[in-house]
């Protein structure tokens, strides 16, 4: 499951717009409290609760394919926390991943409860100094120079994204980065990513979602 969940890399590095912004690095250590910044919505652009993308992700270095889910699904103090939860079918079990974060998707926030479940197993409550192995981005250097390169018509199984905005980077590794982004797409507005090992691209989008979690977590413990 640890290799599975290491396409979560890629989750945290949606940059629309990133080479009109600065961009802050991502913190580069634990333990807790941890800073994640989901960097970057397109400027101005309303998260709406419910909101939900799923993309088509290959793994060329493990030579595995699988869909991830990621959904907007609770707002708690006047919209002062948010819960995100990440689903990731095609590898066996279907995982869960429930996050409890300061702030609203898109912006930089602390993590406060970090919640996994496995098929239908009992939910656990991970400790936060498993953020490196759950959630192995806070562990990676920034994005260097992102720059937009141009524009490109896009057709994924999610719709047509016409004029889509091409974001040239460069990752820790050296690896060139190519994300493309466009308004039209909910949440972070990524359509597609080609990093060099993963390959993503958006095959569903909507509202309405709602927590697969619902039982009370358990203490984190080993599967049997």
């Amino acid at each position: 499951m640890h290799g599975s969940l290491a396409l979560l890399t890629c989750l945290f590095l949606l940059i629309p717009a990133a080479a009109a912004q600065k961009q802050g690095p991502l913190p580069s250590h634990s333990p807790p409290p941890v800073q994640l910044k989901l960097l970057g919505t397109t400027p101005d652009k309303d998260i709406k609760l419910g909101s939900w993308v799923e993309y088509a992700v290959t793994d060329t270095t493990e030579k595995k394919n699988y869909k991830m889910k990621i959904a907007f699904v609770g707002r708690e103090g006047g919209g002062k926390f948010s819960w995100l939860e990440i689903t990731l079918t095609g590898l066996g079990r279907t995982v869960y991943l429930k996050m409890y974060m300061e702030g609203t998707p898109g912006t930089a926030g602390t993590i406060k409860r970090l919640i996994m479940q496995i098929g239908a197993m009992q939910p656990m409550e991970l400790p936060l100094v498993k953020l490196t192995e759950v959630l192995p981005v806070i562990s990676q250097k920034p994005i260097v120079a992102p720059r937009v390169v141009g524009n490109v018509d896009l057709r994924t199984p999610a719709g047509q994204f016409p004029g889509s905005l091409h974001v040239r980077a460069v990752n820790a590794d050296g690896q060139m980065m190519n994300f493309y982004h466009h308004k039209q797409a909910l949440m972070w507005s990524l359509v597609k990513l080609h990093d060099g090992r993963f390959d993503m691209e958006l095959v569903g989008q909507g509202l309405g979602a709602v927590s697969r979690i619902r039982q009370t977590p358990v203490p984190f413990h080993l599967p049997r």
